[in-house]
């Protein structure tokens, strides 16, 4: 399980793994729709020092 420092994104981080879905910490260095989240082969690879708000997951997701 992937072990972020905000609780909110573990939490949400979490739940997309259990319905299916694959999460990465990364680095996200391109320009984005919503900061320190990119897709990448089905997968969102989440970087966490870029990352606006948690709930933003959810929206990509």
């Amino acid at each position: 399980m992937i072990m972020f420092k905000d609780n909110s994104v573990n939490y949400i981080c979490g739940f997309l793994t259990e319905i299916s879905l694959q999460v990465q910490s990364g680095t996200v260095s391109v320009d984005s729709f919503l900061p320190g989240i990119f897709v990448l082969a089905g997968s969102l690879i989440v970087d966490e020092e870029k990352l606006k708000y948690p709930d933003d997951l959810l929206h990509e997701a």
